[in-house]
């Protein structure tokens, strides 16, 4: 009788990526099964998180869990994430707020809703000279708008203008604050 020829099966070794990734699907799996009580009493904490994958798994789960509040801080820490990305303060502080305002419009429209016009202004002209138009602009921003309704009026472009008050015109300062005192946001406070 011939022999059947041995199988040859390779073990795979797993990677610590492997151990991340299923650290992380058995969190999100944890959050998702818990009950109404312990949801309230949760220990997740977005900000301690430094993955943007993470905060985003984090983010559909607490959506799942009708968890409003920590649907905002998952979006506000995405945009920390974000602007973490670049250098200077200002910069940083600006792409959070693009990030947050995108975060909150695609929220809302229930669909991914990217900022374009503004990430093309800034790409072309600067983000001095975006922050500084937004300061002057006639009306409110749609930036301004999902953010003030959001609840993050201290991420608008207006908000920025006053926290770096050194690198603008004072004619544009005094604009943003006006602007932020029209729609009820104290400038001392942001």
């Amino acid at each position: 009788m011939p022999s059947s020829p041995k199988s040859t099966t390779t073990r795979r070794t797993r990677s610590p990526l492997d151990e991340y990734g299923r650290a992380a699907r058995r969190a999100a799996i944890n959050f998702a099964h818990r009950g109404e009580g312990e949801l309230r009493n949760m220990a997740v904490n977005p900000e301690t998180l430094d993955d943007p994958k993470l905060v985003r798994n984090l983010l559909v789960n607490a959506q799942r869990a009708n968890r409003e509040d920590l649907v905002l801080k998952c979006q506000v820490r995405l945009a920390q994430l974000e602007g973490k990305r670049y250098q200077t303060a200002l910069e940083q502080e600006f792409w959070a707020a693009v990030r947050a305002a995108e975060e909150l419009a695609s929220a809302k429209n229930g669909r991914t809703t990217r900022l374009t016009r503004t990430r093309q202004k800034a790409a072309r002209a600067g983000i001095k000279r975006c922050l500084e138009d937004w300061a002057f602009h006639s009306g409110t921003t749609q930036g301004f708008d999902i953010l003030v309704d959001g609840g993050h009026p201290e991420l608008t472009g207006e908000a920025i203008v006053l926290r770096h008050s050194q690198e603008f015109s004072p004619e544009a300062v005094a604009a943003a604050r006006e602007r932020l005192v029209k729609h009820g946001v104290d400038p001392l406070k942001i």
